[in-house]
């Protein structure tokens, strides 16, 4: 597994991870992290090579059976691309894209078209800043939760390097302490003074987006389906994860999803058939309306799902479901099993 990074000199890296198998023990050992030139595919591919010489063995080559990586071109490219190269006269040699990574990917086409989720994350990202710079702001917060007996659950970033949990907690972190961030930003947009004009309007929208009934329910099913798919990331995350655990749980997650279309997950039942929500009246909203971007989200979502994953349902990845019992058939029991009178065939003469 080979992936880059930035340094804090702003310097490329490749990293090198290495999954083995010994005497039916499979281990993931970090092999080391080398500095290169600039990240193209001759320098990335001499990178990778010395790490694996210098931290595995020199014959490392002729003990490959795949190489993941994530969908940069310049490591996927058909031609010149360093998977490509360090396959070498080996084309039997996997290369995989990262699972959690295509997970992402699927996830930020699903919603890339979706007003109501980029108003979601343009709303978090707002609540971030207002209470991330500025100690008043987090400090008037925190006293609103204190007054509320409530945990001070503060905004937190919606990106980071944990991609779909990161998103989840910044939108766990708003739903959970919905009633007392209401709280603050009421107060904040009634304050005659010692605040500016743009601040107070920035406000006043977050609070009318907040207390929206219909954006808020859509909040409460992107919650139940994130959760779903933060829980699947961490999976494929996990190093002791195989593919055909990562397929199983691919395909449960989706059920699950495709699930919400007619039965609303825990967050959605908080807010289904009511006008409030943590104590707080929520503006009416259109059931039609949010019964049809339900499903262009859930639809969208399953699609993009299924397109990224799409090379995992043929060869041999999809030949890999075996090492797993989960993706077995069930065996038949029936009291009758067998019991079927099997055609006479003819010996097949060598």
């Amino acid at each position: 597994m080979s992936d880059g990074s930035l340094d804090s000199a702003v310097m490329e890296e490749e990293m090198v991870y290495v999954r083995s198998a010994s005497e039916g023990k499979v281990k993931v050992d970090f092999v080391g992290v080398k500095a290169v030139s600039k990240p193209d595919r001759q320098p990335l591919a001499e990178a990778v090579c010395s790490i694996m010489e210098s931290g595995v063995s020199t014959d490392w080559k002729n003990k490959l059976v795949a190489i993941t990586t994530d969908e940069a071109s310049v490591m996927t490219r058909v031609n010149n691309g360093v998977v490509t190269k360090l396959r070498a006269d080996r084309p039997n040699v996997l290369g995989i894209h990262c699972m959690a990574h295509k997970l992402e990917l699927a996830f930020s086409d699903g919603i890339r078209k979706n007003v109501m989720a980029r108003k979601f994350e343009d709303l978090l990202s707002g609540f971030y800043t207002l209470y991330h710079k500025s100690g008043v702001n987090r400090a008037s917060l925190k006293q609103h939760f204190r007054e509320l007996h409530m945990k001070a659950l503060m905004p937190t970033r919606v990106g980071g390097t944990r991609w779909l949990p990161h998103l989840f907690k910044a939108l766990d972190h708003f739903l959970r302490g919905y009633a007392g961030v209401v709280r603050h930003l009421k107060e904040k947009s009634q304050e005659a003074t010692n605040i500016n004009a743009v601040l107070r309007a920035k406000v006043k929208g977050f609070l009318n987006i907040g207390k929206d009934g219909g954006v808020l329910r859509f909040w409460c099913l992107l919650h139940d389906t994130i959760y779903q798919l933060s829980n699947l990331s961490k999976s494929l995350q996990r190093s002791v994860s195989t593919l055909a655990e990562a397929q199983s749980c691919l395909t449960s997650t989706q059920a699950v999803i495709e699930k919400y279309k007619s039965k609303p997950g825990p967050k959605g039942l908080a807010v289904l058939d009511t006008d409030t929500y943590e104590g707080v009246l929520l503006k009416p909203t259109d059931a039609d309306q949010h019964d049809k971007a339900k499903n262009e989200l859930i639809n969208s979502l399953c699609r993009c799902i299924t397109a990224r994953f799409s090379d995992v349902n043929s060869g041999v990845l999809q030949a890999m479901r075996l090492t797993s019992f989960q993706c077995w058939q069930k065996a038949d029991t029936s009291s009758d099993f067998g019991d079927e009178e099997e055609p006479l065939r003819r010996p097949c003469l060598l």
